[in-house]
């Protein structure tokens, strides 16, 4: 009976050890983050309220009878257990885990750790005491996980580096490939995905899947998609913090490098503003003597870098100094028309792409493709058969009108252009966001411009999370936005289903950004 019991404790902990573990890999298995993510969501209230879930346990001090202390113990275990189910069918959130390789094994490691100290407290403590510790077994995996990860960062580190020299030389095998940096605070995985359509018929072309724009990410990709016949290599690059990106050039190696865009984003894991400017305009100081950068001029924090570079330089955007400029564009149901401006000639082009940012993204990557010797005939042709960017801007006609799906577009100059987007379309102009995050010092006035153009952009509004959106709804007051009009939603699921009710015909539905409910507060 002692043994079941000890599994009982064990399974009365599951539930915050999954949560923790979740909460770290949102948390990209950086343990800073993770602390700060603890520290922001474990108040002194919460955890007190925690405690006092499980105080009736303490009445276990007064059972006299031995023989009875384990059955009755489990039996309460067991009702505990029935209730956390319950409550874990009725959260339709749930809490999201992906089982990787590495997740396993920290996961075993944190189990085991968990379980070496629930046998000590129950069979080397006390009965007293120890059911007096029962009331805080629950934070053990909240507190175990960090000497887990530790302890598993060894082993981490020799899979991890053995998987990146196999890359390397999976790369070296390939002296033809040409190798194209893709790096930004926002736009890079749009450009990615543009780039690989205007060159796939031209070159054999591999490119970096869904979001896979880390050091591991792209080992895996080259590890497993690479191979001899690959032309060009568009690899996407990440980074949340210093000196990221130093470890991917010097695994990639790339000839051509592209920076989409620079801002605020990772503001409070880089810093300062300044720090992730220096991060990502590495990306072009890095080049060879005979590489190729191509940045966006209309962003200030790119145009006024002094660039210290021997590579050729290209520059696109709305700017009249711009090599590949956009010249006029207009959006509609129907996609978008622009013209860009190329050595002095002017070229026509559609997309079913919507906004001015993914005009940024398409210029880019015709200004690669025309490195690449990619004719404009070729290119408008191939624009024009442009398939969206999955959840960036992506239109989609439902039973209620339009959907316009760009919940991966987590930035506040993407939102912003989202918002001049909608004010375009006709209908009742319906928008969901749960707001930003990570912006650092400058969430409040990123929140507050992003609240004052959807007041200019929508009718009706769903905010998602509470803290997050407190701005956004002060900015929404401010421009005199209905206040009936304005919807607080727990999850997005929520939000979307209302959103959908909403009376009048037709309605376009906007959904601006889904950040992870872990960091939804």
């Amino acid at each position: 009976m002692l043994g079941l019991e000890i599994l009982g404790l064990i399974a009365l902990q599951l539930y915050d050890l999954h949560y923790a573990l979740s909460v770290f890999q949102q948390c990209h298995y950086h343990l800073d983050r993770y602390r700060n993510w603890v520290a922001e969501h474990f108040s002194i209230q919460r955890l007190w309220r925690r405690i006092q879930s499980f105080l009736p346990f303490l009445f276990f001090l007064f059972l006299k009878v031995e023989s009875a202390r384990s059955p009755s113990i489990l039996c309460v275990i067991l009702i505990y257990l029935y209730v956390r189910l319950q409550r874990m069918k009725e959260d339709r959130r749930g809490v999201h885990l992906r089982f990787t390789n590495r997740m396993c094994r920290l996961s075993i490691c944190l189990l085991v750790l968990a379980a070496i100290v629930t046998v000590f407290v129950r069979t080397s403590l006390s009965y007293e005491l120890y059911v007096c510790l029962i009331p805080f077994l629950w934070m053990l995996g909240w507190v175990l996980l960090p000497v887990a990860s530790c302890l598993a960062q060894p082993i981490e580190r020799i899979l991890q580096e053995r998987y990146v020299q196999d890359a390397r030389i999976r790369l070296d095998t390939c002296p033809q490939l040409l190798r194209i940096g893709i790096s930004g605070s926002y736009g890079k995985t749009s450009v990615k995905h543009i780039a690989y359509a205007l060159l796939k018929d031209s070159y054999y072309t591999l490119m970096t899947p869904h979001s896979y724009n880390n050091r591991m990410g792209i080992t895996r990709t080259i590890r497993e998609q690479l191979d001899p016949l690959h032309e060009v290599f568009l690899c996407e690059m990440g980074s949340d913090h210093s000196g990221e990106l130093k470890e991917l050039l010097a695994l990639v190696r790339p000839s051509i490098c592209i920076v989409t865009a620079i801002g605020p984003q990772h503001l409070r894991t880089f810093g300062s503003q300044e720090a992730i400017i220096q991060e990502k305009m590495t990306m072009i100081e890095r080049l060879p003597k005979e590489g190729i950068g191509i940045l966006n001029i209309d962003n200030p924090f790119i145009r006024g870098y002094p660039l210290q570079t021997t590579a050729k330089i290209i520059t696109y955007g709305f700017s009249e100094d711009a090599d590949v400029r956009i010249v006029t564009g207009k959006a509609g149901v129907e996609g978008t028309y622009f013209v860009l401006e190329v050595e002095g000639k002017c070229y026509p082009f559609h997309t079913r792409l919507l906004g001015d940012h993914n005009l940024l993204n398409i210029a880019a990557a015709i200004a690669l493709a025309r490195e690449l010797h990619v004719s404009m005939e070729q290119l408008q042709t191939r624009v024009d058969q442009l398939p969206y960017v999955e959840h960036r801007l992506e239109m989609k006609r439902i039973e209620e009108g339009i959907l316009i799906d760009d919940a991966y577009n987590a930035n506040p100059q993407g939102a912003l252009a989202a918002c001049r987007v909608l004010e375009q379309m006709s209908g009742w102009r319906v928008l969901i966001t749960p707001g930003f995050v990570e912006l650092g010092e400058q969430q409040k006035t990123c929140s507050h411009a992003f609240g004052k153009a959807i007041a200019q952009s929508a009718d009706e509004v769903f905010l998602v999370g509470e803290e997050q959106v407190e701005e956004i709804r002060c900015a929404l007051d401010e421009e005199g936005f209905p206040a009936h009009r304005i919807h607080h939603c727990a999850h997005m699921e929520e939000a979307l289903s209302l959103a959908k009710q909403v009376s009048h015909t037709p309605k376009v539905i906007l959904i601006e950004n889904d950040i992870p409910h872990l960091f939804s507060h």
